[in-house]
């Protein structure tokens, strides 16, 4: 039974990571804080977030629905501030800002913890219950004073799966901390016990409902044969995140998998508009985005980051090293080279039950449904059916199976009739070309051994003829009791040698 009494909190904090003027979780919070505004909901974070909501450049990739604030509406907000004396205090007790960013994300910071209790409780006497509290990467200081008041507090990210790259944004949704699976994997284990299974789909199909229509094309990439054996997907050459968390070095990353594969067998795709050195000779991935950067390779290596979930839905080995919820699904070491594809049942339920719509997850009507604790069943049945709903595909298409559902959500996407149901791996024209391709190369190759052949077969006898030229010659009769004599001297020579070492 959804409870309606109540108001929801959004927050953020963070020190100066990137000593730049315009603050790094902005475009989080001013998105947050626009649903903030019109659900009368409360926010808690610093000054200058509020200050830069306003002023902060518009970033149109980022998310679903993102969009400006006036200075009037950030006014309108009901907030409260944490002051920048704290930020300075923090910072000076750690001996710096790097310092200062890696103990909040992994402790509490006394000073701040009774800051946040504070104005929780100045919420409460205002608005009475808060259900919880939503913050992208909660801090453990936020956990902790949200705890000694009994509040909930929702962990927010973006997936992989995120707009303009794909028609959609999937969010993480989780109660517990970001990069822990121990929420991940307690809830797939309520989700296998569940009697009363939702519709699961193909690969293809969950592409071809999330992929724009310009990359429909993509469907075909997932049956090409790949040209690598390892890709590494490298993070930010300085993310302090990835420090923090415990996850490998670009360095260390690099490394490892080039060990395992042979030469030519591994490309390196670094952070966008970077180019880090390394002591190996890598190749280095050219491919316009990282989903084709996925295709071309078996295995896909990653350290923290949401990679790992793209190469699993386009069907490739994941290698995930660093922190992850879904770590437990993917490969997480690399002391082994064999392939570990996700299956569909496991894909399936992290696309639509353990990551959310990003658009419904700061939406009061379904945060107030997730809290009454539905089960994994009906948390994957919404989220699917809100997605078909969007792209408009009936519930008769996925009533459907095999080749025809698939045919049904391109035929929903006005494409071609053609099916791309794996034609670069097993359509007869396809397979025709390429041998009579390969039969055509081992013909020209054929007539430049047998070429090679007849000239070599031409020296040989010349040379034959001029040996015979030789031993039918004067000279050679003339010399042979010289070469006689020699022979004998030989002979006798070598059996003096011989009974000289058995003597002494």
């Amino acid at each position: 039974m959804k409870n309606s009494a109540g108001t929801y909190v959004i927050a953020s904090y963070e020190v100066n990571i990137l000593r730049d003027e315009i603050p790094l979780y902005v475009h989080h919070f001013r998105h947050m804080a626009g649903c903030a505004l019109r659900n009368g909901w409360y926010a808690i974070a610093q000054q200058r977030l509020y200050d830069f909501a306003s002023v902060a450049p518009r970033l149109e990739h980022m998310w679903c629905s993102s969009r400006d604030m006036s200075a009037e509406e950030v006014s309108d907000l009901k907030k409260r501030v944490i002051p920048d004396e704290i930020e300075d205090e923090i910072v000076s007790m750690c001996g710096g800002v790097d310092e200062a960013w890696t103990a909040l994300q992994r402790q509490n910071v006394a000073l701040l913890v009774e800051n946040i209790e504070t104005n929780l409780e100045s919420i409460q006497k205002e608005a009475g219950k808060i259900k919880a509290i939503l913050m992208v990467h909660a801090l453990p200081s936020f956990r902790q004073a949200a705890e000694r008041l009994g509040i909930p507090v929702i962990d927010l990210e973006l997936a992989a799966i995120r707009m303009p790259r794909y028609r959609d944004t999937l969010a993480y949704f989780q109660f517990e901390p970001h990069f822990t699976t121990s929420e991940f994997d307690a809830r797939w284990d309520a989700y296998r016990r569940e009697s009363t299974k939702p519709p699961m789909l193909t690969r293809k199909e969950i592409l071809a409902l999330f992929l724009p229509h310009n990359e429909l094309r993509r469907l075909d990439l997932v049956d090409e044969y790949e040209e690598f054996e390892f890709g590494v997907s490298l993070g930010h050459a300085d993310d302090i995140e990835s420090r923090d968390t415990g996850a490998p070095t670009i360095r260390e990353l690099v490394t490892s998998t080039t060990r395992l594969g042979s030469e030519g067998s591994v490309i390196v795709r670094p952070f966008p508009g970077e180019d880090p050195a390394f002591n190996e000779d890598v190749q280095r991935d050219m491919s316009p985005d990282i989903f084709e950067f996925i295709a071309r390779c078996r295995r896909v290596v990653c350290g923290a980051s949401n990679v790992g979930l793209e190469a699993m839905l386009i069907g490739k080995t994941a290698y995930v090293l660093g922190p992850s919820p879904y770590a437990h699904f993917a490969v997480n070491s690399l002391d082994q080279t064999d392939e570990c594809v996700i299956d569909l049942d496991r894909l399936n339920w992290m696309v639509f039950a353990f990551f959310a719509p990003y658009e419904l997850v700061l939406n009061q009507d379904y945060l107030d449904w997730r809290l009454t604790w539905p089960s994994e069943t009906e948390i994957y049945l919404r989220n699917l059916n809100h997605y078909l709903r969007k792209f408009g595909v009936d519930e008769d298409v996925v009533a459907l199976t095999g080749r025809e559902r698939l045919a049904a959500i391109l035929r929903l996407r006005a494409e071609c009739n053609e099916l791309p149901m794996g034609r670069n791996r097993y359509d007869v024209r396809v397979v025709k070309e390429e041998l009579e391709s390969a039969i055509a190369s081992l013909k020209l190759e054929n007539a430049a051994l047998s070429s090679e052949c007849g000239s070599l077969e031409g020296k040989l006898e010349s040379a034959r003829s001029m040996g015979m030229r030789i031993l039918r010659s004067r000279s050679w009769r003339m010399t042979a009791p010289v070469r006689a004599v020699g022979r004998t001297i030989n002979r006798v020579t070598g059996r003096i040698v011989s009974i000289f070492r058995k003597t002494f």
